[in-house]
């Protein structure tokens, strides 16, 4: 009969926002913390069978201790179920 939403207040907005602030793209050592903060994300949400389909900087949040969080799970599934469609953001 409730439902919950549980957010989380990520300081520095997402990875996007922050190479437009400082106007230049990820070292790779930021590019290396951010992906590794990824791949940790998506083996929590392959490990319950779920898929992200539209990870990019967008979509990859930042808070003040410089951990990243997934964000934007619009066009999430199920991956226990055969997928013939393209979603997301074809740029990325």
């Amino acid at each position: 009969q409730c439902l919950w939403l549980l957010m989380e207040y990520c300081e520095c907005g997402s990875v996007r926002d922050l190479m437009a602030a400082c106007d230049s793209v990820l070292d790779e050592l930021q590019a290396a913390t951010v992906l590794w903060y990824a791949a940790r994300g998506l083996a929590f949400l392959h490990a319950r069978q779920k898929i992200h389909r539209d990870i990019k900087a967008g979509n990859i949040l930042v808070n003040a201790r410089g951990e990243c969080k997934l964000a934007d799970f619009g066009v999430s599934g199920s991956s226990d179920t055969k997928r013939y469609t393209t979603v997301g953001t074809p740029y990325w």
